[in-house]
Order: C-alpha cells, then structure tokens, then sequence
C-alpha cells in the first residue's frame, strides 16, 4: 500500500509520525479521501515531492513543466464525451482528469492514484491501462488556466442553441434573475481574463463563424480561445444592458462601464463595441482602481527627483505622454497624491473618470449634456483651484483650455498621445497651438512607456556572450556583462516576466528649449538643447541592473528610432 511505502520514508523526506497518522486517521473517517490524497494536501512537505513518491510506487509518467504539455481532447473525448463525439469539457472540470501528450506519448492524468474503480473503468474502455500521471494542485491549475478552461467557453459557445442566445436580449434584471448562458459566458470569460492580469481583453470576427479572443498581459497580446461568432449580436445586448448604454442602431459604437465582481473584488470594467466588416468588435478595459505611489511606478532615482521637482512648480502646462497603456493616468495620480499633501485644490476634468482619488475635485465630460471640457473649466475656475488637469489632449479645442490657464500663471496637467518627449511639440504645433505661446507656457514633458519586469520568482543571471548584437546595438562595450532573464514559472506563467515598470523621458524647458520651439528650429534643436535622457537610456540602466532585459527594449528601439 501507498501509506506503508510512505512510512518507510518518514525520516528522508521529513513526515512526523503523528502527522502520518492523522493523514491515515483523515484517509479511514472521509471516505471520499485516500491517503494520496490526505497527504497531497497536508502542506507537510511540498506537493511536488509527493507527486514524486507517487509516480515511484505507482509508475507513473511525471509532467516536469505543465506550460509544455497539451491536452489531447480528441482521445480525452473517449473518456468523457459528448453525443456528437466532442469532449463533455464540463466533465473533465469536474473530474479534473483528461488525457495529455507527453514526449510523444497519451499520458492519462488522474486525480487519485489509489482509485482502483477508475483504473479499472480504464482497463475496460480501452482494454489496457493508459500510462497515467499525477498533477500538483498549482500544475493543474495552469493547465486548467492555459488549456481546459479555454476549450471550455469555446465548446460552450457553439453548443449554445438558438433559445439560449434569445434570453440575451431579456433586460438587465431577467438576465440576472435567469442567469442566461449567454451571461454564464461573458462572466467566465472576464473572469478568466483577471485571473490571467489582463488590462485588455478583445473578441475579433473573422468572418468563418469564428470569433477569436485575445488578452493583453503585461502589454503583450495573447490569444486565449475561440467562439462561435453567432454569440456576438446578442453578447452585444448583454454588454449594453449591463453597462446601461443606450444605443438605438444596431450600427452605432456602444460605449460605457460594467462593474463586476471577481473574487470577491470590485472591478470596472471599461467597454467598447464597433460593428465591423465581419461582425461585431469587442474591447474589454480593465480599470485599475488600485492608486499607487510613484515610489512604486519603476521611475529611475533620478527620474523621480526631476518628477518631483517639476510637481512644485507654482506655473506651466505640464504634459505625460504616451501609448496606450503606458500608465499616463498612473502616473498623472500617483503626483496628485503628493500635491494633496501641501492641501493643494485640484480640480481634474476627465473623459472618463477612471480613479478616483479622495480629495481631488473629479468632473466627467458629456457632450450630449452639453458637459464639454470648456464649459467645465470656466466652472472650475469658480472654484480657485491651485491646479487644474485637463484629461487628454486630442483636438486643439481640447488644448486651448490647458494652454490659456497656464498662461494666466497656474500649473496645468494634462495627457496627450506621443511617439516620445519632442514629438509632443510637434503634435501641440500641428494641432495649431502658436509655437511662441506654447515656449513661454509649457513647463515640462513627461514621456512614458512600459516595458515587462525579469519575474522575481524565477529570475536568474547569465553572461552575455561576446558577439551578441546587444553590445553593438546599445553601445555595451566588450567587457564581461552579466544580465537577467527569467527561466518562466507558475508566477509568470511560463513567459519570465511578471508586471511591467516605466521608462521615462523628462523634458524641462530651459531657456534655450523656451527658444528652440519659439523659433521653430525643429526636434533635432529641441534635442540638443535640452540633453534630457532617452526612452533607450532610461531602460539600459535598468536591463543592466537586472530589473528587465535588452529583448524589451529592442521593441522600443524599432519603435522609437
């Protein structure tokens, strides 16, 4: 038996006898558990040894990493099946057994070795017993993440009969109440994408009766499964009685917010539809709400101290730029917090608000009720705020505002998209701001990108070799380099990378910046004049500190060079 095999290695692998015994005592009482499984659990030794032990005394397969292996559903549709010959996936949840390919072989994963009616039920179905293996409670999980959970919604989706998709279009309260598949979906699937850190999650027709799902992860897009396009007209209906939007034609973008809770936590949820060619397009923002301190944002010493220095200024148009995603509003808040803290009023018109942060005055934008941006800063100026942000800057309608209140000598904020620091000239230009207005009023441009954090948990060094392309690419010199990489674990999720941290350009204006942009002398002036350190020299430091690695910032060269 698996226990006597056990007892007769308490010493090496460190079980006291008393709590051997009360695994043997749990295993005897529940009769639902083995000692396998009591001993799985006990939190005694680690789960991977026992796993270990157990494919010693059972010869079993063992999985070393569960990101390389995949699920083989045809043959796990022998086991658990469908009428129409696909896998029953909620079965294989439930049971949390399934068939895997592992170096070229089925493997069978089952859950509890000691189970002789289940090798038996095997032994039956396919007249021999299947070589089988044992997971980790943390190597099930992944696979379930990556692999069964995905071929979950997406057999979900494309089982769903017509009666299923109509209560969709039922209002808010009914589908609550009725918990309609169509419901069960959309919540499965922003929960999945939580679980994995999304800030984004898209569903895109393709025009085949397939829709795929992608989520963005540490500002890299990942494919996650696929749906039957058929669920997207009515998903639609779901997305719009939930966020409350109010659109008429069925061509019109739908815009608006969800509030979802995923374990236990409150979650806004930022969406988008657009009617294309194919179908319709989703985007899916998770917004966080966490406020963060800029301590915490990944800013270099010296970046902080330039950030910190420009937040004391008493006049100027300050601007944070970036992409999409780069953490402007993070950035942007994690200052206010510090500004709150001389008891400075601040006034922010935001379209939308997306944090919110005590003690700042918050207004929204809305056009249909005539909110505009302008109309809201001649009320805040009622309010004798010390400063004002102005949300982003698309339009030059949107940067007049920011720019005439700097001018009358108060600080302003404000966010605009930018390829980098000198690009926000151009484009404050090129919408039609006068160049010498904008010398005299802007104050200081903070461009930001985020590039992926080496995982702490997984983390090694290693020597760069001598001829590697990095060293010419950014100037690295011959001598002896050592780098870090992450080798990808759980935490990570196999990639070698968890969270991301900015890197940062920071452009004051000086007198001869002041000059250049008055003068029109163009970015390469601009440049000279100011010697402020680059996107690229920001994150050099720190790929040679070891906090991220040169293959993200080649993606940054390509893009800004």
């Amino acid at each position: 038996m698996f226990q006597e095999f056990i007892k007769e290695r308490l010493e090496e692998l460190e079980i006291p006898e008393d709590k051997y015994k009360e695994m043997i005592d749990r295993s005897v009482t529940d009769r639902d558990t083995t000692f396998y499984g009591a001993l799985l659990r006990s939190g005694v030794i680690p789960q991977d040894k026992v796993v270990l032990q157990a494919a010693e005394y059972f010869q079993l397969a063992v999985i070393p990493d569960p990101f390389k292996v995949k699920v083989d559903f045809e043959t796990t549709a022998h086991v658990y099946g469908r009428e129409d010959k696909s896998v029953d996936m909620a079965a294989v949840l439930k049971n949390k057994q399934f068939f895997v390919e592992l170096e070229g072989k089925k493997v069978f994963v089952i859950r509890e070795p000691e189970n002789e009616m289940e090798r038996n039920r095997l032994m039956t179905m396919f007249g021999k017993l299947p070589t089988c293996t044992v997971l980790t409670d943390e190597a099930y999980d992944i696979i379930s993440d990556y692999q069964l959970l995905p071929k979950y919604y997406e057999i979900m989706s494309k089982a769903m009969r017509p009666s299923d998709i109509r209560r969709a279009r039922m209002d808010a309260d009914s589908l609550r109440t009725a918990n309609s598949p169509i419901e069960d979906l959309l919540d499965g699937l922003m929960s999945a994408a939580l679980k994995r850190r999304a800030t984004d999650m898209r569903i895109i027709p393709l025009g085949n009766a397939n829709a795929s799902v992608w989520l963005t992860v540490d500002g890299k897009n990942m494919f996650y499964t696929t749906l039957n396009s058929g669920v997207l007209d009515n998903l639609r209906n779901v997305v719009m009685n939930r966020s409350g939007a109010a659109v008429e034609s069925p061509d019109v973008p739908v815009e608006g917010k969800i509030a979802f809770v995923c374990n236990g936590k409150n979650v806004d949820i930022r969406i988008n539809v657009v009617k294309s060619f194919n179908g319709y397009d989703f985007n899916f923002r998770f917004i966080s709400t966490v406020l963060r301190r800029l301590e915490d944002l990944g800013m270099s010493t010296s970046n902080l101290e330039k950030y910190r220095r420009i937040l004391n200024l008493t006049k100027g148009l300050v601007i944070i730029s970036g992409p999409t995603g780069s953490g402007k509003t993070s950035l942007l808040y994690a200052g206010f917090r510090i500004s709150l803290e001389r008891h400075l009023a601040i006034y922010s018109i935001e379209d939308p608000v997306e944090i919110v942060l005590p003690g700042i005055t918050q207004v929204e934008v809305n056009n249909k009720q005539k909110l505009t941006k302008e109309r809201l800063f001649a009320s805040a100026l009622r309010h004798r705020p010390d400063i004002v942000a102005f949300g982003e800057i698309r339009t030059l309608e949107d940067a007049m505002p920011a720019v005439n209140f700097a001018h009358t000598g108060h600080p302003a904020h404000a966010t605009l998209h930018a390829n980098d620091a000198i690009g926000v000239i151009s484009r404050m230009t090129n919408m039609g701001v006068d160049p010498y207005t904008l010398g005299d009023t802007l104050a200081a441009v903070i461009a930001q990108r985020l590039i992926r954090r080496v995982c702490p948990y997984c983390g090694e060094d290693y020597e760069l070799p001598a001829d590697h392309k990095w060293r010419k690419m950014f100037n690295l010199g011959n001598g002896p380099i050592t780098l870090r990489r992450g080798k990808g674990c759980a935490k990570c999720a196999g990639t070698g990378y968890l969270g991301q941290m900015a890197i940062d350009e920071i452009l004051l204006t000086t007198p001869t910046v002041r000059e250049a942009i008055q003068m029109q002398k163009g970015s390469k002036a601009i440049r000279e004049a100011s010697d402020f350190q680059t996107y690229l020299d920001d994150g050099k430091e720190k790929a040679l500190a070891g906090l991220t690695t040169f293959d993200e910032l080649e993606d940054i060269a390509n893009d800004v060079l």
